[in-house]
């Protein structure tokens, strides 16, 4: 069984680049990813590159609230919150 198996990671700046490669990294290896980007549309190019195991979330991430918003979806859909990659740009 993988490390990552049953496990929630919350990608903030995953919807292209270095991001959304982990959040397929995170996927191969059994997690469920919440991907939050500033950009709707490029959120939902990656949900649906990422398929089953995504959720999406458009948010700033320069927003205080936003990274709690994208942990809170984490719990509410995936029943937990493993763990945080950040590689947004600028916040």
């Amino acid at each position: 069984m993988s490390s990552l198996a049953n496990k929630s990671i919350v990608v903030i700046g995953g919807t292209s680049g270095l991001g959304l490669s982990a959040a397929k990294a995170f996927i191969a290896a059994g997690a469920k990813v919440v991907v939050m980007g500033k950009d709707s549309s490029k959120v939902d190019a990656a949900k649906a590159e990422l398929g089953a195991s995504a959720l999406g979330f458009a948010a700033d991430a320069t927003e205080s609230t936003a990274a709690v918003a994208a942990i809170n979806l984490a719990v509410k859909n995936f029943g937990s919150f493993d763990g945080l990659y950040h590689v947004a740009g600028g916040s």
